[in-house]
């Protein structure tokens, strides 16, 4: 069902803290969810410019047991001098974690702000507390072309042939303007009645020639 509609969300920067397009905000984003849906299974991030075709996500969910500490998405690394390699799953194309990883993570929140507060991205700040504070693992399930987060980024047919299955597809990162009002006008007039595909969107926007999703 349909989750709670936030309000503008005002943030107050601790002393110190980093702003701008490499932030903490990650950090605020998983906190609000939890604070709004304490009990909710799953918890997905994603840019506001990233389109979700939900059935596929509900599909993909039901895999896992989400008491487990689990964090799906496409996963990227990089080596930060302080603290050697750091997986992330990418923030824009989705993330997804557990109701067992957030419980636990929720605490950290504040304490890890500050503490890769320096770290170069965002999302890797995220993975950074899970993975030297929680002392539990890593949770972080990769894609790996197995799920479809990002799927179709690059919008050609090439990028799909790693998926067996458009209905595979997770998300994808769409960065036209103009598509996305017309994907999301498509999806609010047609989910009530049936079940939303990613081959409806790519036909979506076929049909009015746009190259995109």
């Amino acid at each position: 069902g349909r989750g709670p509609v936030s309000t503008i969300q005002l943030v107050n920067p601790l002393p110190g803290e980093t702003d701008g397009w490499s932030s903490n905000l990650q950090f605020w984003g998983w906190k609000l969810m939890h604070d709004e849906g304490p009990r909710a299974k799953w918890y997905l991030q994603a840019d506001d410019d990233t389109v979700v075709i939900r059935a596929n996500l509900e599909k993909l969910v039901a895999k896992f047991n989400h008491s487990e500490p689990i964090m799906l998405g496409d996963c990227h690394s990089y080596v930060e001098p302080d603290f050697g390699q750091i997986a992330f799953a990418q923030g824009g194309a989705g993330v997804v974690m557990s109701q067992g990883l957030m419980r636990r993570l929720v605490p950290l929140f504040e304490t890890c702000r500050m503490k890769y507060n320096n770290l170069h991205f965002s999302d890797a700040r995220v993975h950074a507390c899970i993975e030297f504070e929680l002392g539990i693992g890593q949770p972080l399930v990769c894609d790996k072309g197995r799920f479809g987060f990002n799927g179709a980024r690059l919008g050609g047919e090439d990028d799909l042939n790693r998926y067996k299955d458009w209905d595979q597809i997770i998300s994808c990162h769409e960065k036209d303007p103009d598509a996305l009002k017309k994907i999301n006008k498509y999806i609010a007039e047609h989910q009530v009645e049936r079940e939303i595909t990613f081959g409806d969107v790519r036909n979506l926007l076929k049909r009015n020639n746009i190259r995109g999703c």
